[in-house]
């Protein structure tokens, strides 16, 4: 049977972080090291300014990575999202979540930048979730493609919203009430993916009773 389109988001065997910070404590970093230790496959730090500091777990570039790459996860400044975008379709990377921020842009401007990456996507044949998005979690499975750090039970309810500021009072609701959930997911700015197909993937994903 061909696997569902979001197999590669909700269901990874390895997952790549992007940055381009040179401070061993940032974004990028942290993100890695939780996805790390609590992500059930492969992980690894894409990131110029700090290839040599996980060993074997850190690359320059996405394309010296070994094997595959599902799921790639991407916190640069937002001047190199496209480039990223494009080093990934050329290594067959064909599902992203953009966490980077766009500070700098408000209004039409960041309507049309956004608008820009989501062509880059299309015409790579990328899905593209972001950019400056909650993005998704997946407790069971230790996936956090998200910049919050708060805590997040594992269990068996699926969170859908087009907000992300609605996903972290819920999820802030449900550590103090202890309700945990299968997936989180926040739909803001995602290009190519589709509430529609979001819940066909749930309706039969054995993790999720609830929706």
């Amino acid at each position: 049977m061909k696997k569902h389109y979001l197999t590669h988001f909700f269901d990874p065997a390895t997952i790549a972080v992007i940055g381009n910070s040179e401070r061993s404590d940032s974004v990028d970093v942290r993100l890695f090291e939780r996805l790390r230790d609590e992500f059930k496959g492969k992980t690894w730090l894409i990131n110029p300014r700090l290839r040599g500091l996980f060993a074997n777990k850190s690359f320059a570039t996405i394309d010296q990575v070994p094997g595959r790459v599902d799921l790639a996860i991407i916190v640069t400044p937002d001047s190199l999202i496209a480039e990223q975008l494009e080093r990934c379709a050329d290594v067959g990377i064909d599902s992203v979540v953009v966490l980077s921020h766009l500070d700098d842009r408000d209004g039409f401007l960041r309507k049309q930048f956004v608008e820009n990456l989501t062509k880059v996507a299309e015409r790579r044949g990328i899905r593209m979730w972001g950019p400056d998005c909650y993005g998704f979690a997946r407790p069971p499975a230790g996936i956090r493609a998200t910049l919050d750090r708060g805590e997040i039970r594992s269990g068996k309810i699926a969170l859908i919203s087009h907000s992300g500021a609605i996903c972290r009072a819920v999820t802030d609701w449900a550590v103090a009430s202890g309700v945990g959930f299968s997936t989180i997911i926040s739909l803001e700015q995602a290009g190519g993916v589709y509430p529609g197909d979001i819940l066909d993937y749930l309706v039969v994903d054995q993790q999720t009773e609830c929706i």
